[in-house]
């Protein structure tokens, strides 16, 4: 049973400062849920409805203790899924330190990214390039935003994101190359890449910062053959670690 205070908790957990103040997210549906099940959060509560439960028995069989049964009707209004009437998971955030970082292929700096949807993008796709590391700056959008976690499509389990001053970062990394997307670099196809590397992806609207861009080792740019001006942030960044990682 779900108590008004656990639904107005669950409810508030959709705004960037009760999910600070809580140190709590949402994650939405099954794909989500089983992935997040199958990671290191740590995971306050399972709401669910009778239905998943009796085709998710085993999967849920370790959450006896914190495993609500909640109505399908009341479970679709908890969330920013209209559609979810099959589960949602409260979990607790975890900030990995940049200490944990592991140079050994490409790690993505995001500079400015604003867009939730364009990060949640760009963390799937590095999770399939089997990309692990993203640095942020601080002006990105929130990991846990739950547009973003809805995005992933459940790689939020896999790939940790750094929210960090990046000249800082750079400055300590100073062997590591960085490969920067601009509209006018060099076609990425004919660049020799040397990793570890960092690959920088600048704003939406204005690209990578000046800060950023004296550090940058090689501008590199995706030929394009229409007369679209540019690409999505996401896209971008989706052909470039293809061409990085491959």
């Amino acid at each position: 049973m779900i108590t008004k205070n656990e639904i107005k908790l669950v409810k508030s957990l959709q705004i960037k400062k009760y999910r600070k103040e809580q140190q709590c997210f949402v994650v939405e549906g099954t794909k989500s849920v089983q992935e997040l099940i199958s990671s290191s959060f740590e995971i306050e509560t399972i709401y669910a409805s009778a239905k998943f439960l009796a085709t998710h028995k085993t999967l849920l069989s370790s959450y006896t203790e914190n495993l609500k049964i909640v109505d399908e009707s009341i479970l679709s209004t908890l969330g920013s899924y209209e559609n979810n009437t099959n589960v949602l998971a409260v979990a607790r955030m975890s900030t990995p330190q940049i200490s944990q970082l592991t140079l050994d292929n490409v790690v993505l700096l995001l500079d400015d990214i604003r867009d939730p949807g364009n990060l949640g993008t760009i963390i799937r796709t590095a999770d399939w390039f089997g990309i692990n590391h993203i640095i942020c700056s601080k002006e990105t959008a929130e990991f846990y935003n739950p547009k973003v976690i809805q995005a992933t499509m459940g790689s939020f389990a896999r790939v940790k994101a750094y929210y960090e001053e990046l000249v800082e970062v750079i400055k300590n990394h100073p062997q590591v190359p960085i490969y920067g997307a601009y509209l006018d670099g060099d076609n990425i196809k004919n660049i020799n890449i040397t990793k570890p590397a960092f690959l920088a992806i600048g704003n939406e609207a204005n690209g990578i910062s000046p800060e950023i861009g004296n550090h940058i080792s090689q501008r590199i740019s995706i030929q394009g053959f229409g007369k679209a001006e540019s690409l999505n942030a996401g896209v971008a960044a989706g052909i470039m670690m293809f061409a990085l990682c491959s």
